[in-house]
Formats: structure tokens, C-alpha cells, sequence
């Protein structure tokens, strides 16, 4: 037992023997403490003393395409509005034809006017939406052709 404990501490006392070989002399450190980093310090901001050559304009946007942009902003929050509107109609649809089916197999009684009606509904939410799509879709091309014509 105290053979393996003696191999053991010789195995320690040699890592340690190594790992102070990458470490700096502590010694040297005391002695010769290295000096700080010299610490910023602020000074007072002077003015440009550079003349500028050009006098090329700041890029704006005028009024119209500030309009444009408020447009473009207001139609934003309409289309959204609308979006959840249909999603609603649609979702009430969903649960109209899930009622109309089991009460047909509870009955018997078959309705389908009513379920080619709510079909027929669906599809013209499905136009609405893609018809809301483009209309972003063209107010994003509006917004960066404003932004393009300004810069």
C-alpha cells in the first residue's frame, strides 16, 4: 500500500515539476512588477479644422414620400386587420362543417348546398388572402423605390 501511495505523490510532484515550468518565476514577478497599462485619459473634443470641399446635400425623403411611406404604414395595419378577420371567418367555417358532418351521421340527413356554400366561402378567403399578399407585396416595392429615389 504505501508503494502505490509513494508512486502516486512522485507521479503528482512530476506534473507539478512540469507545470511550473510554463509558469513565470514567481520571484522575478515580485521584483519586477510589470508597470500598468497607461490609463486613457479624456480630453476636451476640438473642433474640425478641415474645410470641407463638397457641399453635397444630405439624401431626405420630401414630403410626398413621406406621405407614401405613412400610406404604405396604414395599409400595413389594414391588411392585418383583414388577415385576422378571415382567419376567424375561416376558423368559424372549419367548426360550422365539423358540426354539419356529425350531425349528418347522427341523422342521416345529408346537407350539401350547405357544405358546397361553406366550401365556396373558403375559397374566396383563400383569394382574399393571396390578394392581401400582393398588395404587400406591391407596397414593399413602393417603400423601396421611395427609399431608392431618395438615396
Amino acid at each position: 500500500m504505501s508503494q502505490i501511495s509513494e508512486t502516486s505523490e512522485i507521479s503528482q510532484i512530476s506534473k507539478i515539476s512540469q507545470i511550473q515550468h510554463f509558469l513565470p518565476n514567481l520571484e522575478e514577478v515580485r521584483r519586477n512588477p510589470s508597470p500598468d497599462p497607461p490609463v486613457p485619459t479624456i480630453s476636451e473634443p476640438r473642433a474640425n479644422t478641415k474645410e470641407v470641399t463638397t457641399n453635397n446635400a444630405i439624401p431626405t425623403l420630401n414630403d410626398e414620400q413621406l406621405e407614401l411611406l405613412t400610406e404604405i404604414r396604414v395599409r400595413c395595419d389594414e391588411r392585418a386587420s383583414s388577415r385576422a378577420q378571415i382567419m376567424e371567418e375561416g376558423w368559424s367555417i372549419m367548426r360550422t362543417v365539423g358540426m354539419v358532418i356529425s350531425l349528418t351521421y347522427r341523422n342521416g340527413c345529408p346537407w350539401p348546398n350547405f357544405l358546397w356554400a361553406l366550401e365556396q366561402r373558403m375559397m374566396m378567403l383563400v383569394t382574399e388572402m393571396v390578394a392581401l399578399g400582393a398588395s404587400e407585396y406591391y407596397d414593399q416595392a413602393l417603400a423601396r423605390m421611395a427609399f431608392e429615389y431618395a438615396l
